[in-house]
């Protein structure tokens, strides 16, 4: 029959999963964390080029460890934003590169690809 197979079930019941949906996943939260804009990572980029230098390394990037930090004492059970935190301080103390064209500004499309990728993640 079939009928609530999915909702007779019990919630501490191991689901096999393939080894590509696992590295898949965490693919995604790697990818996910990286687009945070904190340091030299590809969201502190993109902040960067959104808001200017000083603006988007500094208060942007700030305001973002800051949330990293709160977020690490109060809601994480796993550690994966303390962990993120820990490595991101240490590896992430390379000298910035300059962008190619600080000049002019980003077209509106470049900017809504920004903010979308920021609230995906």
């Amino acid at each position: 029959d079939g009928n609530g197979v999915l909702l007779t079930k019990d919630p501490s019941t191991i689901v096999p999963m393939h080894p590509f949906a696992i590295a898949g996943f965490v693919s995604l939260l790697i990818n996910a964390l990286d687009l945070l804009p904190i340091g030299s990572t590809d969201g502190g980029r993109i902040a960067q080029t959104v808001f200017g230098r000083f603006w988007g390394h500094f208060l942007i990037g700030g305001a973002a460890f800051i949330t990293l930090i709160i977020l690490m004492f109060t809601s994480d059970t796993q550690n994966i934003f303390f962990g993120y935190l820990f490595i991101t301080s240490f590896t992430q103390r390379d000298a910035e590169v300059p962008c190619r064209d600080e000049v002019e500004k980003i077209g509106n499309l470049r900017l809504a690809v920004a903010f979308f990728a920021w609230f995906g993640a």
